[in-house]
């Protein structure tokens, strides 16, 4: 369990609240799946993700990272107690979509600064780094 003070919540709290939680999210699963192509296995029902133009434009790869970035939201709101908050986002992953949890630490790992983008943002997501950990099982 990661113990915040009371100014690193402040901080994540802040940061978050800048968070363009649709397009951030959708440009997070998107950029998973070009550059990770075998994680498309876990979303066929999508459709088309043939090619990066192809999978950027697929608007169930934008809602779903709008829904991950959402749940986001939920653990900033949660954080003393994220674990507790989603541990059955972490029992439906495991045991009913068997998704290895490695491939969390996948995708926290493409959320990095870009263009429009500052460093002070990333090392603010930096700071949900501790969430991120704390979501695997």
């Amino acid at each position: 369990m990661v113990n915040w003070t009371a100014e690193e919540k402040q901080l994540v709290t802040t940061l978050w609240g800048r968070v363009n939680v649709d397009e951030c999210g959708a440009e997070a699963l998107a950029r998973l799946l070009v550059v990770y192509p075998w994680t498309q296995r876990f979303f066929v029902s999508f459709g088309n993700m043939s090619s990066p133009t192809a999978v950027l434009g697929n608007p169930m790869v934008r809602a779903h990272g709008k829904k991950v970035l959402t749940s986001f939201g939920e653990a900033v709101r949660n954080m003393d107690s994220v674990k507790k908050c989603f541990a059955q986002l972490s029992k439906l992953h495991c045991e009913k979509l068997h998704v290895d949890p490695e491939n969390f630490r996948v995708s926290h790992a493409q959320l990095q600064p870009g263009p429009g983008r500052g460093a002070g943002l990333w090392r603010g997501f930096r700071g949900l780094r501790g969430v991120c950990q704390l979501l695997r099982p």
